[in-house]
């Protein structure tokens, strides 16, 4: 476990509800894009831990692989779950379709916006962007096909013990970009009365959202969080839909400029009722 995720669950966690989250992309030089999720719910009794992926190839063919996890527990300096593991620079997991191996090199130490970003007195939410930019090598493999990965890569996580129908945010707005030596992460989070905002860039934080130039955008999601197949959150789907205000999520692909360079970007917009 990471000192950051040690230092996150032992503030969080309470009953009724729990959400802990990893998020991690790669994106190769010819627009290729890895989405890796790995979560644990818990909600109102009900427990899930999942895995899903997603490589999106520049011809527009999606491969996806999902599956249960079972338990995420502490190991090492990660954590450890069925079939893979997480660790501060590998990331390892197997599903019945999409398998994959990743080595990540961080070019910095780890960014907060501000921390805790949300507060409802003493439960939290907190996100740390714990990889901002990384050179990532290693492979995935599917049914029909192998692909040796070396590209860019970003990690994120995420904890949240706010219980879903007193959450505050109305909107997210995020996304990270790369382009030769440089990249940026950016976010937004607006609620009932104010908004959140900052940009990492290149080492440094300013507190505005400063997204680079992005050009030839393409929709890569397009759905309410709880009808996300690979989510497969069952009993707890009315709960999202009915108590958090039923989120619907966009999310891009897209070419960036930085620093005169060209490079990618990823990004995604969701919106609460």
């Amino acid at each position: 476990m990471t000192s950051s995720q040690a230092e996150v669950t032992t503030t969080l966690g309470r009953e009724p509800f729990f959400l802990e989250k990893w998020y991690l992309d790669t994106i190769l030089d010819d627009g290729t894009l890895l989405i890796v999720l790995l979560g644990h719910l818990r909600a109102l009794g009900l427990r899930r831990a999942r895995l899903s992926a997603e490589l999106h190839l520049p011809d527009g063919r999606v491969v996806r692989g999902d599956a249960s996890v079972g338990a995420i527990v502490p190991e090492g300096g990660g954590r450890r779950f069925h079939h893979g593991q997480l660790g501060e620079t590998e990331l390892v997991w197997r599903t019945s379709t999409l398998s994959g191996e990743l080595r990540l090199i961080s070019r910095h130490t780890s960014a907060r916006l501000r921390d805790p970003l949300l507060t409802d007195g003493k439960r939290q939410l907190r996100w740390i962007v714990e990889v901002p930019d990384a050179d990532v090598e290693g492979e995935l493999r599917w049914s029909a096909g192998r692909l040796a990965v070396a590209g860019r890569g970003y990690r994120d996580y995420l904890a949240v013990d706010l219980l879903p129908w007193r959450l505050p945010i109305r909107e997210l707005r995020w996304g990270r970009a790369f382009a030769g030596d440089h990249a940026c992460c950016w976010m937004r989070l607006g609620t009932h009365d104010a908004a959140l905002e900052g940009t990492w860039a290149d080492g440094h934080m300013e507190s505005r959202m400063a997204p680079p130039p992005l050009h030839e955008e393409r929709v890569i999601q397009q759905a309410h969080v709880a009808d996300i197949a690979a989510l497969r959150i069952g009993a707890l789907r009315s709960v999202l839909r009915r108590l958090a205000g039923d989120p619907y999520q966009t999310r891009w692909l897209a070419q960036a400029s930085l620093g005169g360079a060209r490079g990618w970007a990823v990004h995604e917009l969701v919106r609460w009722r």
